[in-house]
């Protein structure tokens, strides 16, 4: 005797594909659909299942931007989808096809353990590349190490603009580890921005402050952004 023959299901399972071995095909096919329709429908939602989770992960439109306006103390005028579609129609020469994500309501707090970690997670995956934010904020994410230095990034016009480069001085940060780095210039000031004020995001006459976080790898299209900001329009 085999051992499945030991079991009831199995046994119970075998007489009734047997019996239905000989019905009419018609009533067979019937019987069929009807013994094999749970897991079948099991079968496709699993293969729908990872078809979409392939698709997702190898075929979905690359990121070409990501940033955010970091506690800004007001709600934009505009939507972040305005915002993107203002920004592509300024960019169309030079923006690639792809997916940006922007999000002008991203709070920050390092006292916030939660708000923190989920800051430092984003920035140390490189999943931001501009950050848009008032000098107190600024300088807490300077403390922190979050900001890239702009020497590294601008192009030599830009970077000629000496007023609008806004340092951190390290050498007054208990926090740093390096003590020689002196006057960093990571931060750029935007606060003449029409797209800024046009977004009555920030408070008027407060210094607003680009900047681009570490280990960001789209800094020309942040670099585009913050061009747009300072010379575009909606």
């Amino acid at each position: 005797m085999k051992k499945s023959d030991l079991d009831p299901i199995a046994s119970e399972q075998r007489r009734h594909l047997k019996e239905a071995s000989n019905l009419p095909w018609s009533k067979r096919f019937l019987y069929y659909l009807d013994y094999f329709k749970v897991p079948a429908i099991i079968s496709v939602a699993c293969i729908l299942f990872f078809a979409i989770l392939i698709k997702t992960i190898f075929f979905a439109p690359p990121t070409i931007l990501a940033g955010d306006f970091i506690n800004a103390p007001n709600e934009s005028v505009y939507t972040d989808d305005e915002l993107k579609t203002a920004f592509l129609n300024y960019a169309s020469d030079t923006a690639e096809d792809g997916v940006i994500y922007f999000c002008s309501t991203t709070q920050y707090d390092p006292d916030n353990y939660i708000a923190a970690s989920r800051m430092l997670a984003n920035l140390s995956a490189g999943e931001s590349d501009f950050i848009i934010c008032n000098e107190d904020d600024f300088r807490t994410m300077a403390d922190n190490g979050f900001l890239m230095d702009l020497s590294k990034i601008l192009p030599a016009g830009m970077l000629s603009q000496t007023g609008r480069l806004i340092y951190h001085d390290f050498t007054a940060n208990d926090k740093s580890d390096d003590d020689n780095l002196g006057n960093v210039a990571l931060g750029y000031d935007v606060t003449d921005s029409p797209i800024l004020a046009a977004c009555g995001s920030f408070e008027q006459g407060k210094t607003c402050i680009f900047c681009f976080p570490v280990n960001s790898t789209r800094t020309d299209a942040a670099l585009t952004f913050l061009d747009w900001i300072l010379h575009g329009s909606f």
